[in-house]
């Protein structure tokens, strides 16, 4: 085979026919047995969602009973619950090799991450 062939590029994962580059780590293609992805859900957004509705109505009601205070209380537990229930789930790499297993990359976009896993198989599947 004369020189390197690209499956895959971009400023974060490189995908050739000898190595993956992801995250300022190189990996030998040539020891890679098998590539997949995982989804991992981030936890806490049932409680972020119980949070944001307390902190609205208990919110509202002192609001209107005027006690300021208590308001601005239940306003920070409401952007409190909103960050919770706003934090993406994300999609991870795994690379399995003759011995081992272990994830190599991380991003919340299921699409980018599905193209890469597809380089890399590609790239497994050229070299035979």
């Amino acid at each position: 085979m004369n020189g390197e062939k690209t499956y895959f590029t971009d400023n974060m994962i490189s995908v050739t026919n000898t190595r993956i580059i992801a995250t300022g780590t190189t990996y030998p293609l040539n020891g890679v047995t098998a590539v997949s992805w995982q989804k991992h859900v981030v936890g806490g957004k049932f409680m972020g969602w119980v949070m944001m509705i307390l902190g609205f109505s208990i919110g509202l009601q002192s609001l209107l009973g005027h006690r300021f205070f208590t308001a601005l209380i239940c306003l920070s537990v409401f952007v409190w619950g909103l960050t919770k229930v706003r934090k993406p789930n994300y999609y991870s790499i795994v690379v399995s090799t003759a011995g081992q297993q272990g994830e190599i990359f991380a991003n919340t976009s299921h699409d980018y991450i599905q193209q890469i896993v597809e380089a890399i198989n590609q790239a497994i599947i050229e070299r035979g």
